[in-house]
């Protein structure tokens, strides 16, 4: 399981929950490297799984914090 923290622009929000409602109970390929193949942490980075947790803090002005927490089948 690995869970990580996501910083996103408050104007994302809305896209960013339409993600997590769209993908509840179904398997996606999740990347934190997108397509940098030539990263040595490429292949840690990307997982296909399910999140566990998916939530998301406005505590800060300008930016969300997305605590996400997959789980890699």
């Amino acid at each position: 399981m690995t869970t990580n923290p996501i910083y996103a622009d408050k104007s994302s929000v809305n896209r960013i929950r339409a993600v997590r409602d769209a993908l509840n109970g179904k398997p996606a390929v999740w990347s934190g490297l997108d397509d940098n193949t030539e990263d040595g942490y490429f292949e840690m980075l990307l997982i296909l799984g399910f999140y566990k947790k998916f939530s998301i803090n406005a505590a800060h002005h300008e930016q969300a914090e997305v605590q996400l927490e997959l789980e890699e089948i």
